[in-house]
C-alpha cells in the first residue's frame, strides 16, 4: 500500500491530509491534480510551481470542489478536507505544505507569517521573541503536537497489526475494540491507535487509567466534557458536581456546605475514588508511546514495561502542572519532543498533555537513550535549564507522582463572593 501526506498549516493550528493507494499510477494522477490547485504553470520551463501560500476565494474553492467530486468516491476522506478549508474566512491566507519536511521551527514560523497576514500581528517580532524564548528547544528537539486533528496511528489492516505494548499480534490477540491513543474519558475524539491489543486496551483501563480519570474529574465536569458516555457528573462522597445549562454543586449533607455563603468560603470535596499517582505517570507515557512512530518504540521497551506493571520504581522526576487558559481546549492534546543529538544531559523524550486549562510536561522515564537519572535533582535542573519557556511564561508547580499507593483523593474549592452582585 502507498501513502502520500500533505499538510495545511492556517492560522492556529495545522491539519494532514494522508492518502493511500495500491496502484502507483492512480495516485500519482491523485497526487498531480492535488498539487495543480496550489501551483501555476511556468511556460518558459513547461513545469508547475507549487505556491505553498494560498488564499482562500471563489477561484480556489471552485477549483477544489471539482478537485474533490473527481475523487471522492474512491476517497471519501476528501469530504473532511473540504469542510476543514471551508470553514476558513473569505480572503483568508494559509499554507499548503506538499510534503512533512519541514521542522517545528519551520512550522511555527509559518503560523506567526499567517497572524501577520490575517491578524495583522508584527511577524518580526513574534519570529525574534520565539527564537529567543525557544533556543534551546529549537536546538535540541524535533517537535510534533498530536490531537488537532482527526487522526489514526498505526496498520489499519486487523490481521497484520503488532501491538505496541506487549508485541503480540492475531489470532495470539484481537483488535476488535477501538482503542485511543488518550483517553476517550477526558475528552479524546480525534486519536485513535489501531496498535493496541483488546487484551492490553482492557487492562490499561482497568489498572492505570482510572487513576487519570478519576484526577481529572472536576475539570471534566466542570467544562463538560464529553467521554464515552457523554456529559458526566462527579460524584463524589460528599457532593455532586454537574454542568447542565450552567455548573451545580450539591452536597449531600448540610454539614458541608458553606456556613455563611456571603463571605469568601472554601469547600472540601471528597472524591469516592482512591488515586494512585504513579499510575497517572504510567498513563501519561502511554499517550505518548500511543503516538510515537512505532521505529522509536524500541528505545523504549523499559518504559513499557514498567507501565505494564513488570518493573517497580520508587522515584520518577517530577511533573510541571501548569493552569493557565492561553491554550484551552476541550480536545486534548499532546506535544512531543524527542531529542535530535547526543546531548545525554538532557532527556530524550518529554511530553505535554493539554487538556482543558491544564499543562502537565513529563520527561518519559527508561529511555535507552538517556544515561542521566533524571529523578536526581541536578540532573532534572538541565531538564529545566533547557525547557524554561515553562518558567518565563507560567507558574509551575513542580510535583512527585512516584507514591505508587492508592490514597485519598480530596479537593478544595476556594470561593469568591462578587461584592458587586446585586
Amino acid at each position: 500500500m502507498l501513502k502520500y501526506c500533505v499538510e495545511f498549516v492556517v492560522t492556529g493550528r495545522r491539519f494532514e491530509f494522508e492518502v493511500r493507494s495500491s496502484k502507483k499510477e492512480y495516485l500519482d494522477k491523485f497526487l498531480h491534480d492535488l498539487f495543480s490547485i496550489f501551483s501555476t504553470y511556468d511556460e518558459e520551463k513547461d513545469i508547475h510551481v507549487i505556491n505553498g501560500i494560498t488564499q482562500n476565494n471563489i477561484e480556489f474553492r471552485e477549483a477544489l470542489l471539482s478537485f474533490v467530486n473527481k475523487y471522492v468516491i474512491d476517497f471519501p476522506e476528501l469530504n473532511a478536507l473540504q469542510a476543514q478549508l471551508n470553514s476558513l474566512s473569505e480572503g483568508e491566507i494559509f499554507i499548503f505544505i506538499p510534503s512533512n519536511k519541514y521542522s517545528f521551527k519551520d512550522r511555527t514560523i509559518m503560523g506567526f507569517y499567517l497572524k501577520s497576514q490575517n491578524k495583522g500581528q508584527d511577524f518580526e517580532k513574534l519570529k525574534n521573541d520565539f527564537e529567543i524564548n525557544f533556543k534551546n528547544i529549537i536546538d535540541n528537539y524535533e517537535v510534533l503536537t498530536f490531537g488537532e486533528y482527526r487522526r489514526n496511528i498505526g496498520n489499519k489492516n486487523k490481521l497484520q497489526r503488532v501491538c505496541r505494548f506487549c508485541k503480540k499480534k492475531s489470532p495470539d490477540v484481537t483488535f476488535k475494540s477501538k482503542a485511543h491513543a488518550i483517553s476517550e474519558a477526558i475528552g479524546n475524539k480525534t486519536l485513535i491507535l489501531f496498535d493496541e491489543c483488546d487484551s492490553c486496551n482492557k487492562k490499561f483501563s482497568e489498572y492505570i487509567e482510572g487513576d487519570i480519570i478519576e484526577y481529572l474529574s472536576l475539570y471534566r465536569a466542570f467544562f463538560s466534557i464529553k467521554g464515552k458516555d457523554g456529559l458526566k457528573r462527579y460524584k463524589g462522597k460528599n457532593f455532586t458536581l454537574f454542568n447542565d445549562n450552567g455548573l451545580k454543586l450539591t452536597f449531600d449533607s448540610l454539614d458541608d456546605r458553606p456556613k455563611n455563603p456571603k463571605e469568601n468560603y472554601e469547600v472540601k470535596l471528597q472524591s469516592q475514588n482512591p488515586i494512585c499517582l504513579q499510575n497517572i505517570y504510567k498513563t501519561l507515557c502511554k499517550y505518548f508511546l500511543s503516538v510515537m512512530d512505532v521505529k522509536e518504540l524500541g528505545y523504549f521497551e523499559n518504559t513499557i514495561e514498567w507501565i505494564n506493571g513488570n518493573i517497580e520504581i520508587e522515584k520518577l522526576p517530577k511533573i510541571i502542572e501548569i493552569t493557565t487558559y492561553e491554550h484551552f481546549g476541550l480536545q486534548p492534546q499532546l506535544i512531543t519532543y524527542v531529542r535530535n543529538n547526543d546531548n545525554e544531559n538532557i532527556p530524550y523524550a518529554v511530553c505535554e498533555l493539554q487538556f482543558t486549562c491544564l499543562k502537565k510536561i513529563f520527561i518519559i522515564p527508561f529511555s535507552d537513550k538517556d544515561k542521566a537519572d533524571f529523578s536526581q535533582s541536578e540532573n532534572y535542573e538541565n531538564f529545566k535549564k533547557t525547557f524554561n519557556h515553562y518558567e518565563k511564561q507560567y507558574n509551575c508547580a513542580y510535583n512527585d507522582f512516584s507514591n505508587n499507593k492508592k490514597r485519598e483523593f480530596n479537593l478544595t474549592l476556594n470561593f469568591e463572593v462578587n461584592k458587586n452582585d446585586s
